[in-house]
């Protein structure tokens, strides 16, 4: 029976905040990188990233886990070019439109993509929690101002995985195919880019919350979270 089922539950305290420190960035990174290049058989790059020859851009903001010192997971932001933007056929005027056709103003407003959400081996089930309090302002708009709207690229079971977080994403369409994505989608679990509204798509309490925060969560045995 696995040790999850048969180690009474004790109360843990996961820390959660943005990097910010060089050395919590270079352990965040090599994270991602162990499970992506794994699962995926993928790398990274500061530079001219290429799906074609799967070598895949860095976000431009991190975000982390961490259990008694330990990096448990990972989220990414990229704020610029937006992973999208970049590789799905998709442009600004595409995604100002879906934002329009909802019924929100997009004038003004920036487009950042939530990304390479990465979790160590036997914490899978911190994935909800932190999906949710890392869609918060204190994640995607920390500096203040209007929360930007949140692109994403992902397999259609990630995002039911969304769905648990309390975060609604809306389809903007296929994502195209790449060799960084053969070990990743399958025919019947396809990767699609979607968009989320804040003002429409969060719960506005979680959304609210501030970073750095506490987590007091379930932990059974030394590597499961429930």
């Amino acid at each position: 029976m696995p040790e999850s089922l048969t180690t009474p539950a004790q109360l843990g305290t996961v820390h959660v905040s943005r990097v910010t420190r060089r050395q919590d960035l270079r352990r965040a990174k090599e994270l991602v990188e162990r499970i992506y290049g794994e699962r995926y058989g993928v790398s990274f790059t500061d530079g001219t990233p290429d799906p074609h020859r799967r070598l895949e851009p860095w976000p431009d903001r991190f975000v982390m886990a961490q259990f008694e010192g330990r990096i448990v997971a990972v989220g990414g932001l990229y704020t610029g070019v937006t992973y999208a933007e970049r590789f799905s056929g998709l442009t600004r005027a595409d995604l100002e439109a879906a934002v329009a056709s909802a019924g929100i103003d997009p004038r003004g407003r920036d487009f950042v993509e939530y990304g390479r959400l990465t979790v160590a081996p036997g914490w899978e089930g911190i994935g909800p929690i932190f999906l949710t309090v890392t869609h918060s302002r204190g994640f995607l708009a920390p500096e203040g101002g209007r929360t930007p709207f949140v692109l994403s690229c992902a397999k259609v079971s990630v995002f039911r995985l969304c769905e648990r977080a309390r975060i609604k994403t809306r389809t903007l369409g296929l994502f195209p195919s790449y060799p960084s994505h053969e070990r990743y989608r399958t025919p019947t679990d396809p990767m699609e880019t979607r968009i989320t509204i804040p003002e429409l798509d969060l719960d506005p309490l979680m959304h609210a919350l501030q970073l750095p925060l506490h987590l007091d969560l379930a932990i059974h045995g030394v590597r499961r979270v429930a």
